[in-house]
């Protein structure tokens, strides 16, 4: 049985070594958000969230058509139909962290943080980010090297970069203790500070 999963702009199949994505249409986009808006109890932000999911869908897809970063930087995505993507299949982050941490490698679950981190700067030398924080469900690993899995909410606005950069979002503790083990929490928080700043985006944004 093919696994299957869902996400505001996608569906996805999953195979033995690949995943098939296929990109919702602007009505699914929109069913979707609605869904999520009535449970928070915020359905009138609905048209403004909608159109911000589906212009920043399309201006990712160009990103990623034209950019010359390295294709396995994405698990080396395949366009084989007007909306429809094949991808490397990978683990994802939070589960590749629980299970290191489960073993009580504490060291390798360290080193994955770091190679996300470094994957951060290395996309910031061909203008590339990613805008959510949530690295634990939108990163993967393959084969110990750490991928970016959901490349459909990216951005090549450096002012966009700067604006995360100052937010910290990624130093939330509360949010960090539900999604990776608490061993690792300190650690991530200690490593993105340090390396996640004005001074790299400088050095690194070519």
């Amino acid at each position: 049985m093919i696994k299957e999963k869902e996400g505001w702009q996608s569906k996805v199949k999953f195979y033995n070594n690949y995943v098939i994505k296929k990109l919702k249409s602007p009505r699914e986009i929109e069913e979707g958000i609605k869904q999520y808006l009535k449970k928070k109890n915020k359905s009138h932000e609905l048209k403004e969230l909608v159109k911000k999911t589906i212009k920043l869908t399309n201006t990712s897809l160009k990103i990623i058509k034209k950019t010359k970063a390295p294709k396995d930087y994405f698990g080396n995505p395949e366009f084989i139909g007007p909306r429809e993507i094949k991808q490397d299949r990978a683990i994802l982050m939070s589960d590749a962290l629980e299970n290191l941490i489960s073993k009580n490698k504490i060291s390798e679950a360290q080193k994955l943080i770091d190679q996300y981190i470094k994957l951060i700067l290395n996309l910031w030398q061909y203008k590339i980010h990613e805008l959510n924080y949530k690295f634990y469900s939108n990163y993967g690993v393959i084969n110990n090297q750490v991928i970016l899995l959901d490349f459909l909410e990216i951005t090549e606005d450096k002012k966009e970069v700067i604006d995360y950069i100052k937010n910290k979002k990624w130093d939330s503790k509360k949010d960090l203790k539900k999604r990776i083990p608490p061993k690792l929490i300190e650690y991530y928080i200690k490593k993105m500070n340090e390396n996640i700043n004005l001074k790299n985006l400088e050095k690194f944004w070519k």
